[in-house]
């Protein structure tokens, strides 16, 4: 989530001519996410010349339309990238020390809700793995709301709430469950 915006990150190797099968299946699943994206980050490296696949792959996603934005990543190290060759909306970043990343940050959830993305109803979960998760979740709820109906102790319904929690982060990200649960039991008097 960067600044309340759910976003999926899709990292492909650079976008350089294959020389084995391998690499230009890599190639193709990587254009193909592309074309799919509500975002594509362009990550140059600002301490070495643009290449020549910079500059094809930056002329590919402005003919085809792609939403994108250029980030300039290791501004830590002597910058040997001509800016003029980009455009102006760059966002300039070190990944080693962080610098830029907030604003990185910013303008990608600015560019997304600029778009006004919303996902479609049939779209909810992307992959089998997740579908699977969602379920496990839902069966531990299922059971902490069970254990609220029986009146079990607050310390044992949190086991199966902290359990959903864990299976929800699998898909969501980093999820701190002593916090919402902290804040959930903030009302009762567990030990009564």
């Amino acid at each position: 989530s960067i600044r309340g915006v759910p976003v999926r990150l899709i990292d492909s190797a650079g976008l350089r001519k294959a020389s084995t099968e391998a690499e230009r299946f890599g190639v193709e699943l990587a254009l193909d996410a592309m074309k799919q994206a509500n975002l594509v980050l362009i990550v140059l490296d600002s301490s070495h010349e643009l290449e020549p696949e910079d500059q094809e792959l930056m002329e590919r996603i402005n003919l085809d339309e792609i939403p994108s934005l250029h980030v300039l990543n290791k501004i830590d190290l002597p910058g040997k990238l001509d800016e003029n060759k980009l455009p102006q909306s760059v966002v300039k970043t070190s990944a080693t020390t962080g610098l830029g990343m907030e604003k990185l940050n910013q303008a990608i959830a600015q560019r997304l809700v600029e778009k006004n993305l919303s996902a479609p109803e049939d779209a909810l979960v992307a992959s089998a793995r997740e579908s699977d998760c969602i379920n496990r979740a839902h069966v531990h709820v299922e059971r902490a709301v069970d254990a609220i109906k029986s009146g079990m102790q607050l310390e044992a319904i949190s086991v199966d709430l902290r359990d959903a929690l864990s299976v929800l982060g699998q898909v969501l990200g980093d999820v701190d469950d002593e916090e919402i649960l902290e804040e959930i039991f903030s009302r009762f008097c567990i030990g009564k």
